[in-house]
């Protein structure tokens, strides 16, 4: 390639920036094993459940490839589900690292589905979810923190370069650009909810869960760590959500969808053997009777002693499928707290 003097050369990211070198992308295609039976009304259309498994597994894969070390999940959120794919199609999940700390870091997960046009045979991709993981590093042998790398800029120049090169590296540093932006957006949002959870107010009421779902960690649960593998507890909770919404607004978990997932907390990890308990609770109803937001909390339970340790805790918001059950869930108290989390999804459904 001949290049004019004085023209300055852009480093590609793919190349010399650290974190485009640990992006990781991941290819799955939409079986049947994956998507919903029965004849309901989104039947073959592929289940939350192991999306949230895959995405779990590819946000891992990319903060372990950018720390060079082992992370497990602080948290996972900011979750709207914009299309859900169905058998015959390939998903594409992309992951990189956003934001960096000392020892936690953002990755920003995106997933697209690929199929062909019936009609042209044209390649068509939708947007089928973004997301936000927290991931802190693992300690070493002796007991000491291991430190992130520095994410490094993707604007570094050299002496040598043509436009093409130019062009790529805005397109992909506005890119990046925007995906921190997000982040840091979603980091000053969760710190204000924190601030006014904490004060307290008369009005608030507290409520029972609406019942207990038992799991047992078996091997098949495990990660690479020999710990609980957080996208099946992920799932779990989503089953727990869907059947809570479902016996409130005494439809099918078939005639249900979960439309978003606002944030999931991993305050502890489980291993195999332990007895997760999730209780499930329908904190509000909003959009006239059309979307519940329901809580989950998980604990995991000594059968000896009998006590249980909190492990997580997430919010996820069910809505019907079919426009013939148009408000299917009778008006309830909100809880405290439910409409700063609302007000929150919402904002960032106006960003993306």
């Amino acid at each position: 390639m001949k290049v004019q003097k004085g023209v300055k050369r852009v480093v590609l990211p793919h190349l010399d920036d650290a974190g485009e070198r640990s992006v990781v992308r991941m290819f799955e295609p939409v079986t049947a094993a994956l998507t919903v039976g029965g004849t309901g009304p989104h039947s073959g259309t592929m289940d939350v459940q192991p999306l949230l498994k895959l995405m779990d597994i590819g946000s891992c894969a990319c903060a372990e490839k950018f720390t060079g070390v082992q992370c497990v999940t602080a948290s996972m959120g900011d979750v709207v589900f914009e299309y859900f794919p169905v058998a015959g199609e390939l998903l594409e999940l992309t992951a990189r690292p956003v934001l960096v700390g000392r020892t936690s870091l953002e990755i920003a997960l995106v997933v697209v589905s690929q199929s062909l046009g019936p009609q042209t045979g044209s390649l068509v991709r939708r947007d089928v979810c973004e997301a936000f993981f927290t991931y802190v590093t693992t300690r070493g042998p002796d007991g000491e923190k291991r430190f992130c790398p520095q994410l490094e800029s993707s604007t570094s120049v050299s002496d040598n370069g043509d436009s093409d090169d130019q062009l790529r590296l805005s397109m992909m540093g506005e890119e990046h650009q925007w995906e921190r932006l997000l982040a840091k957006f979603r980091k000053s949002l969760v710190k204000i909810e924190t601030k006014k959870l904490l004060q307290p107010k008369s009005t608030t009421t507290t409520k029972a869960h609406d019942f207990e779902m038992s799991e047992v960690v078996l091997p098949a649960h495990q990660n690479h760590m020999g710990h609980t593998f957080g996208g099946v507890v992920m799932s779990w909770m989503a089953k727990a959500a869907l059947t809570s919404a479902s016996r409130k607004a005494r439809l099918s978990t078939g005639d249900l969808r979960i439309g978003a997932v606002l944030r999931v907390n991993f305050a502890t990890g489980s291993d195999v053997s332990d007895h997760l308990i999730f209780r499930p609770r329908i904190n509000a109803v909003f959009d006239d009777g059309a979307t519940a937001e329901v809580e989950v909390t998980v604990t995991k339970r000594n059968i000896a002693t009998g006590k249980e340790v909190d492990i997580n805790t997430g919010y996820f918001y069910v809505h019907p499928i079919s426009k013939n059950h148009t408000r299917p869930f009778p008006a309830t108290e909100a809880t405290q707290g439910s409409a700063w989390r609302r007000r929150h999804l919402e904002a960032r459904r106006q960003l993306l």
